[in-house]
This record gives C-alpha cells, sequence and structure tokens, in this order.
C-alpha cells in the first residue's frame, strides 16, 4: 500500500497588513490590505467593537469568510460581515480585528497589526461621512469701536469640514446674538437684513460670506454671532460649530475637525485667518455734561466725550483738575489746569462732615434704612442707616434733612423736593442713580464713586450739588424719550447739575456750624 504523502503544512501568517478609514458617499467604510500567506486556501476577517484580550475573547465577533489569493476587502454596507456584531461598519466607531489564513492542515496563527497582542493592540476607528458646516468670522480686523449708527462690516468663511456635499442654504447675522438658532432643536429666522446666501459646498469647500449691520444708537458692549443653517433644514452631523460661537468638532482620535480618512476638509479648527467665538463690539456714544451756578474740581482729571453745546458750558464758573480735557468749557473762562492742591477738607468732605455730625445723626436722629417721603418722626432733623439704604418711593423728603449712611446709597425713583425742602446726602460708601431716574434734588457727598446710571436714555438733572471721591456720569440721550427736545446729545447734556443756594442755608440751619465753607468742586 503505499504511504499517503504527509499533509501539507498550514498557511503561514500574511503580512504588511493594514486598515484605512474613509468615505463611500455618505457612509463609513474601512479598507483592509495584506500581503497573500504561503499556502493558504482561504481567508476569515475577524472584526469586533471591542479591544481584543486574548484568543476567544471577546466573542462573538462579526466575521467575513474570503477567497483564495485575496489580497484586500472594503467592509462597508455594501458588503456587510456575518454573525454580528458588527455587521457594517458605524460611523466614529473604534473596532480591533484579525485575520486568519486557512487551508486543509489548519490555520494561521491570529494575524494582527504589531503590538496587538498587547491590549487594546492597535484599532481603527471609522469616519463620521456626514455634512458638517463650520461658520467663523474672518480676522479682518474691522474696527470693534463704533459711533451711533455706524455700519460693521465683517466677513464670516463657510467651511465644509464633513464628507458630504451640501446643498446650498443661509448665513443668518445676529447682531447680539439673542433669538439666535440653536439646531436641531431650535430653528430661527434671522433678523431682518441678516439673512445672506450660502451656496452649495463640496466637502472641503469654503465660501466667505460678507455681512454688514448698523451698530445702533445704545451704548454698551455687545456681541454679533452668525449661523450657517439657521432653519435647521439639512442633516448636518455637528450643529454647535455651525455658530460662530459654537464648539469645534474633535474626532474620536482626538484630531481637529474631520477625523483621517474622512474625506472632509481639515481647516486647522480655528488657525490663522480666522477669529472663534462671537465678534465683539462696542457703541461709544458721545455725550456731556453742565453744571450751572456752580464750579467744577477734581484732584485728579476731568474727562468729557464731547465740547458742550454752543452756548452751554460745562461749569458756569471754575474748571480746576490735574488734567483738564481740551473739550471742557467754562463760561467764565477761569480753567486750572494742573492744579494739585486741596479742592476739598483734607480726608475729603464725607470724613470732614462724619467727624463733626455723624455721631449727632445717631444720638438724634430716626434710624432706619429706608429713605421715605415726608417728614421725619417726631420732628427730627436728622436720618441714619448703619447699612446700605435705597431711595424707592415717588415725592422726595419734606423740611430740612441731613442722612448719615454707613454703606452705600441706591436712588431708584425720582427724588424731587418741595420749593422750601431741603435734603442732604453724606454717605460713606458710593451713591448710585439708576438709569430709570431722571431727576434727584439735594446735595450729594458719596466717600466713593457718584455713579449717575450708564444708560441710552432721558436726561439727569440733579438740583443741587454733588461730592465724590470719585464720578461717573455715563449717561446718553436717546433718540426719542430723552426729556429735553431735541434728542440730540450734541444740543443738550446728559446729565445737568443746577447749584441752589437754598441747600447752604438749610443745610447751616440744621448743622449750625457757619465755619462750614462750601464750593462746588466735583460733578
Amino acid at each position: 500500500t503505499p504511504t499517503p504523502p504527509p499533509p501539507a503544512p498550514p498557511p503561514s501568517a500574511p503580512a504588511n497588513l493594514s486598515a484605512a478609514a474613509s468615505c463611500s458617499g455618505s457612509q463609513p467604510q474601512i479598507v483592509f490590505n495584506w500581503t497573500d500567506a504561503t499556502g493558504e486556501t482561504g481567508y476569515f476577517l475577524d472584526v469586533n467593537a471591542a479591544a481584543w484580550t486574548g484568543p476567544g475573547s471577546p466573542s462573538p465577533w462579526g466575521f467575513k469568510p474570503l477567497g483564495a489569493n485575496v489580497t484586500s476587502f472594503t467592509w462597508s454596507a455594501a458588503a456587510p460581515l456575518l454573525n454580528g456584531p458588527p455587521t457594517t461598519p458605524a460611523a466614529n466607531t473604534t473596532y480591533w480585528w484579525r485575520l486568519i489564513a486557512v487551508n486543509g492542515s489548519g490555520s494561521s496563527p491570529h494575524v494582527y497589526p504589531a503590538n496587538s497582542f498587547s491590549p487594546p493592540g492597535v484599532s481603527v476607528t471609522t469616519a463620521d461621512c456626514g455634512l458638517d458646516l463650520k461658520a467663523r468670522f474672518v480676522n479682518n480686523n474691522p474696527p470693534q469701536i463704533y459711533q451711533p449708527n455706524q455700519t460693521a462690516n465683517l466677513t464670516v468663511r463657510v467651511t465644509n469640514i464633513g464628507a458630504t456635499a451640501s446643498a446650498a442654504t443661509t448665513l443668518g447675522l445676529w447682531p447680539n446674538t439673542s433669538g439666535m438658532a440653536n439646531c436641531p432643536s431650535s430653528p430661527s429666522t434671522p433678523p431682518a437684513g441678516q439673512s445672506y446666501a450660502v451656496g452649495a459646498l463640496a466637502p472641503g469647500a469654503s465660501v466667505d460670506v460678507p455681512v454688514s449691520f448698523n451698530v445702533g444708537s445704545n451704548p454698551g458692549t455687545f456681541i454679533a454671532n452668525a449661523y450657517v443653517i439657521p432653519l435647521c433644514n439639512q442633516a448636518d452631523r455637528y450643529w454647535p460649530n455651525n455658530a460662530t460661537n459654537g464648539t469645534v468638532w474633535v474626532g474620536p482620535n482626538g484630531v481637529d475637525d474631520p477625523p483621517p480618512g474622512s474625506g472632509g476638509g481639515d481647516d486647522d479648527v480655528d488657525g490663522p485667518g480666522t477669529l472663534p467665538g462671537g465678534f465683539t463690539y462696542a457703541v461709544d456714544v458721545n455725550a456731556w455734561f453742565e453744571t450751572v451756578g456752580g464750579d467744577v474740581g477734581s484732584t485728579n482729571d476731568i474727562t468729557v466725550d464731547q465740547t458742550a453745546a454752543t452756548g452751554r458750558y460745562n461749569s458756569a464758573y471754575l474748571l480746576a483738575a490735574k488734567t483738564l480735557d481740551s473739550q471742557l468749557t467754562t463760561q467764565a473762562g477761569w480753567r486750572l489746569n494742573n492744579y494739585t492742591r486741596p479742592l476739598v477738607p483734607t480726608g475729603g468732605i464725607y470724613n470732614y462732615l462724619a467727624e463733626r455730625f455723624r455721631q449727632r445723626a445717631i444720638s438724634e436722629g430716626h434710624s432706619t434704612c429706608t429713605i421715605s417721603a415726608g417728614v421725619l418722626p417726631e420732628g427730627k432733623v436728622f436720618g441714619y442707616c448703619n447699612a446700605d439704604a435705597s431711595f424707592n418711593v415717588g415725592n422726595g423728603p419734606n423740611g430740612n434733612q441731613v442722612w448719615f449712611i454707613d454703606g452705600n446709597l441706591t436712588i431708584s425713583k425720582n427724588l424731587i423736593l418741595g420749593a422750601t425742602d431741603t435734603a442732604t446726602f453724606v454717605v460713606k460708601g458710593n451713591i448710585t442713580v439708576e438709569s430709570s431716574v431722571t431727576r434727584i434734588d439735594g446735595i450729594y457727598i458719596a466717600g466713593g464713586t457718584f455713579n449717575g446710571g450708564n444708560v441710552n436714555g432721558a436726561q439727569l438733572l440733579v438740583n443741587g450739588s454733588v461730592y465724590a471721591g470719585s464720578a461717573q456720569l455715563g449717561r446718553t440721550l436717546a433718540a426719542s424719550g430723552c426729556g429735553v427736545s431735541p434728542c440730540d446729545n450734541a444740543v443738550h447734556p446728559a446729565e445737568r447739575i443746577v447749584f441752589d443756594l437754598k441747600y447752604l442755608v438749610g443745610l447751616n440751619s440744621v448743622l449750625a456750624s457757619p465755619s462750614i465753607s462750601w464750593k462746588e468742586v466735583a460733578p
């Protein structure tokens, strides 16, 4: 009987294995390649979505029996595996895999890329192949501080960083971000005149869209943002970067924009030429202040946005400061620049009065931190508050009243005194006049800051005088409803302080100290 030939040895292991993720249209795929093994009669490709930790684990695998002499296989929705999961590749998913060569005598060792026997081994991650548009402002260095009603001209770059071509869409601009789209759940129509056409974009393509808007007349700092596909009517894979202030897609391997091999255009996130985030701009409305019948002084600087209207002045008599803005005007023509001598008693007017009369207010006065209209109880003339105080009622105190306040004073309603009434507020901290207030009567003394409100609205009229460590006069006149006519910052002041001698007479009768010398110094 002839001796049968010995069986052929199992096949050798295939070499030069590689796996590359890519896209087929909008679907992910993985292309596996290798060099043909010696002695094989076929291959088995195994794929698992969990890290392989050793022979037989994890299980089951998705597998694909392949014919002989095959050196490549493209796994996709059109060429699924058997027995999964997985059967078809999912987007943005990491897979581990092995290739086995077989013949009638057995199989080659389980073959992987290098180091695959040390979990988690070498893996391959599929691409996210959908549409992905991104919007960013182009850094064309526009001015970021504007005068009222100027036009801001900007450019927004829209880039397709996905692997699917986009259909034509629109870019919406929101000058103050309010009401902006938030897809996919909250589509929004852009403000009137702020919708811009964006043509179809192939993967990797971009287009620069010129946009513009009127910055308005309200002073302050604002942020403009743009949003591409504001109607949410395309299947964008990652909506946050559709907004100029949105986050940027970071792929599963920590790379910027689309994962490698996705076919999308990686434009280096927000690299040179683009501004991540919204466009911040400020509207600086010029305005000025006016005092009538008094002086204006500061031991530091006095500045103003614009010169007073013809025939109007910042001070009726004296202007004195360490530095006087060249635009400041005085009716009497008296200007003291580089003035460094004291304008008020050493330590400031608050300390001067507090040292002499605060204790009297504590012992003789009515203790409350809510300043109300009318007379004080029991005919008292002093009011005292050991914390923060507020005035939030109509009209004002009656008679001659002096208030000492150990905290801050907030005035949220017009404080209007009668013809024979006076009120003096001696405040350790800050005096804040809310922006809705248009008139306050009396003498206001702040150890801290006098803040006249920061609003584009009505004029603030102070009948009396202001003395403070510093003064912030941030109002501007709105285009209408400003309380004067015409509502024009070039014609009327946003803050007007009118000195009235009655306050000195009333204060003298309350404090009974004729040695006090008063002088208008610093609005």
